[in-house]
């Protein structure tokens, strides 16, 4: 595959830039969150080979989550995870560390990322058994299990992006789909919170993401939907007083940042399960609603008197009333 080759030429490029210094692969395309939570795979690799060189192979339309990490010394993108198993089988790698989990379909047809190398007994009916993502994708990547919160890294384009939005001092942050729709709320819900945050509680609510379904059927909402790139979403959320959604990516960027959230999960694929390591987990009672079936099934009444009973949430309002006063 030309991908692997393209691949392969820059590794040994880098190689021949530093001798004798051993090259560990990170291999992992997507999706968002995933990339998040295994981000502390960089530190652990630094930690038990602080002269090795790091690269992270990463699907083309996910680069820009790492492009300004301070500690990854090459960003190889590749536009399919059909690339991964012929770059770990070249062997270019000193070590190859191949995080996504046996059998996980790929963008091109007929080609399952099917794995001999790792821990092959972590695919889609296992991963959810180990905990977490990170726990998980370690497992598949035949390394050490550990605990870490991820980190990421704004470039200041993004900042100042977000700088020119005009963002008042305080305002509420929601997501309201993922790529899979056994962790999504119904939309009839999300725009009954939504108008009680904005008419009842008086917070300006934004709405992040590629589509905007609430904004798209109430006005006291502002869509930033497909308006914004992923560097400049996590800017927003770090940013935000609040931030409420279900399991996605974003969920995993307020995770970084310690913002005050919540995050509606429900029992997803037979299992009660906690994808996050960090803040979500340390503070996992007060961030996370969990619910017994899936989310689709949580009432509105739920998520609003579990919204009330957070502290975050009641010293927003206070501080908002004081500013309005």
């Amino acid at each position: 595959m030309r991908e692997a080759r393209t691949t392969g030429k820059a590794v040994l490029g880098l190689k021949r830039k530093h001798p004798g210094r051993p090259v560990y692969g990170v291999l992992l395309t997507e999706h968002l969150g995933d990339i998040i939570a295994s981000e502390p795979v960089i530190g652990w690799i630094h930690q038990r080979a602080p002269d090795a060189l790091v690269v992270w192979v990463i699907g083309a339309r996910y680069a820009e989550l790492l492009a300004d990490h301070p500690a990854l010394d090459a960003l190889l993108q590749v536009q399919s995870l059909a690339a991964v198993a012929p770059i770990v089988r070249s062997g270019v790698f000193d070590v190859a560390v191949d995080l996504h989990i046996n059998r996980k379909p790929t963008n091109v047809r007929d080609v399952v990322h099917m794995k001999a190398w790792g821990d092959p007994t972590v695919d889609f009916d296992t991963y959810l058994e180990e905990g977490s993502l990170l726990r998980a994708l370690t497992k598949a990547g035949g390394i050490e299990q550990f605990s870490r919160a991820p980190q990421l890294y704004v470039p200041s384009a993004a900042r100042a992006k977000v700088d020119s939005l005009g963002l008042p001092s305080r305002f509420v942050v929601v997501h309201t789909s993922s790529n899979d729709p056994a962790r999504d709320w119904s939309i009839d819900n999300w725009v009954r919170l939504v108008g009680y945050i904005a008419d009842e509680r008086g917070l300006p609510v934004f709405e992040i993401g590629l589509q905007s379904p609430v904004a798209d059927r109430v006005t006291s909402i502002t869509s930033l939907a497909g308006r914004l790139s992923i560097m400049e979403t996590a800017e927003v959320i770090r940013r935000a007083s609040y931030f409420i959604g279900i399991d996605s990516g974003p969920a995993h960027m307020a995770n970084v940042w310690r913002t005050p959230s919540l995050i509606l999960l429900g029992r997803f694929r037979g299992h009660d399960w906690c994808p996050y390591e960090g803040f979500f987990r340390s503070d996992g009672l007060e961030r996370l609603l969990r619910h017994e079936g899936p989310v689709s099934t949580l009432s509105l009444s739920a998520v609003v008197e579990r919204l009330e009973r957070d502290h975050e949430w009641a010293s927003l309002i206070e501080r908002a009333k004081g500013a309005n006063a």
